[in-house]
């Protein structure tokens, strides 16, 4: 498992969360990848996820 820590630009994180969900999750899905918990740090600009 892995965690992924990404640190987003002021402002786009909202986008950056809606663009993971239609295009990250699906790719990784088809091949092969399990997504775990994912969750947005507001305070830091940071998108958290997990990845096995």
């Amino acid at each position: 498992m892995q965690l992924r820590i990404y640190t987003v630009r002021d402002g786009l994180l909202d986008e950056w969360v809606e663009r993971w969900r239609s295009d990250v999750v699906p790719l990784r899905r088809k091949w092969g990848f399990e997504i775990g918990e994912a969750w947005a740090d507001r305070e830091r600009n940071q998108f958290v996820w997990l990845i096995s």
